[in-house]
């Protein structure tokens, strides 16, 4: 199991003011993502799902690219993942380890109070 921040991929500014250039380049920044990331749409790159990007920085490995994108993460959005190979089925691990989470969180709120009335 474990845990990733939602990555982000915004466009910074158009590619080129040239249309075959453009389209050239449109397609040389679909290739540095991953599949389903950048579509090329009337010769211009657009971002479909940031989702499946794996945090790959081909991108700025290409100077003529590298300013025309932004790579961030989202850092209140978390995608978590839960892989189960025993008798437990997933949801059930999830499950229990909320439990033990709120347990904890009920440990640690407790002897915070006793603390500060001391």
């Amino acid at each position: 199991s474990g845990f990733t921040l939602l990555k982000f991929v915004a466009r910074e500014e158009e590619l080129s003011s040239g249309i075959n250039a453009e389209y050239g380049m449109a397609l040389k920044m679909k290739e540095c993502f991953s599949p389903g990331v950048i579509e090329v749409e009337k010769g211009e790159a657009v971002v479909r799902d940031a989702r499946n990007d794996t945090g790959s920085r081909e991108v700025l490995r290409h100077p003529e690219l590298a300013d025309k994108v932004k790579l961030l993460k989202i850092r209140d959005h978390f995608i978590f993942t839960i892989e189960s190979t025993g008798a437990l089925d997933p949801l059930d691990l999830l499950r229990e380890a909320i439990k033990i989470l709120k347990h904890k969180v009920y440990v640690y709120v407790s002897e915070f109070l006793c603390i500060k009335n001391v």
